[in-house]
């Protein structure tokens, strides 16, 4: 089944409806694209995997446990063997206690058991839907930081490293065998390419790069 095309993803959130109960899941497309949600529509894990999702963002899965070939978790084991990162939501009339720890630990964001309220479905997107987005503007600034970082060379990028962890100038110059005016040289050389002032700006780089995220 083809996607819908939108010609900008910033100006949609996307929920991908994988539910093989027609009259489920056609109440469900209804109350959501009301809100302008864009909804893709599939009947099986099998129809959804083989389609092109990451160009449409930011998106939740919302996926019934029992479905005809692969079931929910099976999905969801899957994606994250793939390294995708929409959030799922579940909505089962039936599941194991084992197939609900197994989606949690996965990172599943809510488990609906039907009949759910409505109010609880639209919590559950509206959450998911705002995890996709901190994800994708961390990935963002992750890219952005390692391209800037990619301005060092070999050798200022030995001194940034040493830098941010905290060493003094003395203990850079014994590790690095540099003498102290070298050390001192290399650091004004990083700030500049890097285009900050002080240390503590040099961290926050150094985290977002390293992919750690702010408590």
């Amino acid at each position: 089944m083809k996607l819908m095309s939108t010609q900008s993803s910033d100006l949609k959130e996307h929920v991908f409806l994988i539910e093989d109960d027609i009259t489920l899941s056609a109440s469900i497309c209804s109350s959501l694209e009301y809100l302008n949600y864009c909804v893709h529509k599939f009947t099986c894990a099998e129809d959804f995997l083989i389609s092109n999702i990451s160009s449409f963002s930011p998106a939740v899965i919302l996926s019934d446990v029992a479905l005809p070939g692969y079931s929910g978790i099976e999905l969801q084991s899957k994606l994250v063997a793939l390294e995708h990162s929409i959030p799922i939501i579940f909505i089962s009339g039936e599941c194991s206690a084992a197939e609900s720890a197994q989606g949690i630990k996965q990172g599943a964001v809510e488990f609906l058991a039907k009949p759910f309220r409505r109010d609880d479905l639209l919590n559950a997107i509206s959450w998911g839907i705002q995890l996709h987005r901190n994800y994708l503007k961390h990935t963002e600034l992750k890219a952005a930081a390692t391209e800037i970082l990619d301005r060092l060379a070999p050798r200022e990028r030995e001194v940034f490293n040493h830098l941010v962890s905290g060493c003094t100038n003395q203990q850079m110059s014994v590790g690095l065998n540099l003498s102290l005016e070298t050390i001192k040289q290399y650091k004004k050389q990083i700030k500049q390419k890097l285009e900050v002032s002080d240390l503590s700006d040099l961290i926050a780089l150094s985290k977002v790069a390293s992919n750690k995220r702010s408590a």
